[in-house]
């Protein structure tokens, strides 16, 4: 499944998900959308697929380095480290029902003009 955000014309984030293993693949925001909540939307769309998908439990690669911006975002979103890496990235896993905020609203659809697609399913 994969699931874009447009403003105007522009693709300007996009997330995909793995149906036959439950990964997050990637979640990708154009930098000068960032800090809008499309990411969070992105990847919470990708997420309740994933669970609709009859999976408990998701996953996803992050870098553990603190300093990147993702570390601290997928785990502000309920995501958990599990102390398993493959390759430099560790594995970060999401229980179903234990995202925090999967049903708060996010703040991109009153501040673009956008539109979600799913494609691939």
């Amino acid at each position: 499944m994969r699931s874009m955000c447009e403003d105007v014309a522009s693709i300007v984030g996009f997330a995909m998900g793995d149906q036959s293993n439950g990964e997050v693949l990637v979640v990708a925001v154009r930098p000068e959308y960032e800090r809008k909540g499309i990411g969070k939307s992105l990847l919470i769309h990708v997420q309740e697929w994933l669970f609709s998908e009859q999976h408990d439990e998701i996953w996803l690669l992050a870098n553990p380095d603190p300093h990147v911006r993702a570390t601290g975002f997928y785990r502000k979103l309920g995501w958990q480290a599990t102390g398993t890496f493959m390759g430099n990235n560790e594995v970060l896993k999401l229980g179903k029902g234990k995202n925090p905020i999967a049903n708060t609203p996010t703040d991109w659809a009153a501040t673009f003009s956008t539109s979600a697609s799913e494609q691939d399913q």
